[in-house]
């Protein structure tokens, strides 16, 4: 359509010659204003296809074109930030869970282990009913744990 306005004019002869040069100007101009567009396109969908690492070349950018490209990457940096810090929540959940296994594996073995031995010993029913409830319930914490 645009080539069609550029043979039309030329066509018809308008009387000065400005008014070709004017409408090749516009051609060109849209034709850049369309692959500005098309660069802008292009890394907004790889920001929401993940990528958010890719930047708009703000560069050879102008007026709100300019803007709205600072604010795909301003909102591209934004992400980045949520992911670092979502990242360093997960990596410190981690490590708790982790600390916190290991600070109850080290007393569950002892109690265990104590429980262990008093089993094999004289007992009366109810203390070995009693040493049966806590291997059970040892049992039942370490499956807990190791859950975690």
């Amino acid at each position: 359509m645009l080539f069609e306005f550029l043979l039309f004019t030329i066509d018809w002869g308008y009387w000065w010659p400005a008014t070709f040069i004017l409408n090749c100007i516009l051609c060109v101009g849209i034709i850049l204003v369309s692959i500005l567009l098309k660069d802008i396109k292009n890394t907004t969908e790889d920001i929401a296809n993940g990528n958010v690492y890719n930047k708009i070349d703000t560069k050879h950018l102008f007026l709100d074109l300019k803007d709205h490209a600072e604010n795909i990457n301003n909102i591209s940096d934004g992400i980045q930030k949520a992911v670092a810090e979502q990242m360093k929540s997960e990596r410190f959940k981690t490590e708790l869970i982790t600390n916190v296994s290991h600070d109850i594996k080290t007393p569950l073995t002892i109690v265990r282990g104590n429980a262990e031995l008093l089993s094999e010993t004289e007992l009366t029913t109810e203390q070995k009913n009693n040493i049966t409830y806590v291997l059970n319930g040892t049992t039942q914490i370490q499956s807990y744990v190791k859950q975690l």
